[in-house]
């Protein structure tokens, strides 16, 4: 609780940051801190989580990141509750190209580092490449990801998306001024289907979302700089889920 009870402290005097609550049933529970300082054309932040039942430190992350015209990165360190140590790095390559009425976007990344640092230090890695092309209301994208190797293809148009990839799933929307209905219908490997209504103005967004086959039901709000989310799940005994988030 002192890394929490720090960050508090330096978050009073900051400009930007992120404070929520998580409330489960059944769960501990967790609130969180974080909090970004930018200098030098680089960003420092940091984060701390708290478990609620019984109260105790879960998990602190400090991170330094950076951009520029092409290419992004963080370098980031993670204390856990339990005394374990990661640490990771991660970088990502994006390009932008116009290719007569459309824009193709070629982008790279990766990230690698080693958990358990100071205990049995294991070496991580993933990588992933994708290649855009978008014209109109028009969007087809392939993206390689791994170790385990998977390949997706999304391609979708005015009111439709389709996803072709270790999942196969369909998706449809149709909007009403405001208001947008939606279905998510899921193919395989897993058969099943949502189904959405949100409404969108300047002032926020809410969203209900229920889940047709499993047993499901999200409703989700924001605006001002704050957002609520509540969820309930009855598939596999019954589970529901309160967060709110705060931006300062």
């Amino acid at each position: 609780m002192r890394v929490f009870g720090v960050l508090v402290v330096l978050a009073l005097g900051a400009c930007a940051g992120e404070w929520g609550v998580r409330l489960e049933a059944p769960g501990p529970g967790q609130a969180w801190l974080g909090q970004d300082w930018t200098f030098g054309g680089m960003t420092f932040s940091a984060r701390a989580e708290a478990q609620l039942l019984p109260l105790g430190f879960r998990r602190g992350m400090l991170g330094l990141s950076g951009s520029g015209a092409l290419v992004s990165w963080k370098l980031e360190g993670i204390l856990l509750g339990t005394g374990r140590m990661d640490a990771f790095l991660s970088a990502s390559f994006s390009k932008s190209l116009p290719a007569g009425p459309a824009v193709v976007r070629l982008a790279a990344g990766g990230k690698g580092g080693w958990a358990a640092l100071n205990l049995a230090p294991l070496w991580l890695g993933t990588g992933w490449v994708s290649g855009e092309a978008e014209a109109g209301d028009w969007r087809g994208k392939l993206q390689w990801e791994g170790p385990p190797s998977a390949w997706t293809l999304r391609v979708s148009g005015p009111s439709f998306a389709l996803t072709l990839g270790p999942a196969l799933a369909l998706e449809l929307w149709q909007n009403f001024g405001p208001w947008t209905a939606s279905t998510q219908i899921q193919i395989g490997p897993r058969p099943g289907q949502r189904v959405a209504v949100a409404w969108a103005s300047e002032q926020g967004t809410v969203r209900i979302w229920l889940d047709l086959e499993g047993g499901g039901l999200l409703l989700a709000s924001s605006g001002g700089g704050q957002s609520l989310l509540f969820s309930l799940l009855w598939g596999s005994g019954l589970q529901g889920t309160l967060e709110i988030t705060r931006a300062f």
